[in-house]
């Protein structure tokens, strides 16, 4: 088993948020276990870095990990009507949340990622 411990990962994602005027999202780097237990980085990201949507739409996997999503409650009032219809709504995250605002990507890994774990898209 592994374990792994974040400190508060919630309050330096707000803290980022809030100190960073005009920032709509911030996400970060994770760890991957893959079949439950080989871990390796899902990103190496080297430094925190501002992001667009170019950024997002130039990556040619996830951009970033789901459980590293950490918004302003603003986001939600301009994702389209049709959101909550489709099959997946992390990319879809990533893209609206530009339409108020850039994102902040941290170079820290605060969350794990499960990778193809049963019941999983």
């Amino acid at each position: 088993m592994i374990i792994i411990q974040y400190g508060n990962k919630l309050q330096l994602q707000h803290d980022m948020l809030e100190c960073n005027p005009g920032c709509s999202i911030v996400v970060h780097n994770a760890y991957v276990i893959e079949e439950g237990r080989r871990m390796r980085e899902f990103k190496i990201v080297e430094r925190d870095f501002e992001f667009r949507e170019s950024n997002i739409l130039d990556e040619l996997g996830q951009f970033s990990p789901t459980a590293s999503y950490f918004f302003k409650k603003d986001v939600l009032d301009v994702l389209p009507s049709w959101f909550c219809s489709a099959p997946v709504g992390d990319l879809l995250i990533e893209l609206y949340s530009q339409k108020i605002g850039f994102g902040l990507y941290l170079e820290g890994k605060y969350s794990v990622y499960r990778y193809m774990s049963f019941g999983s898209w």
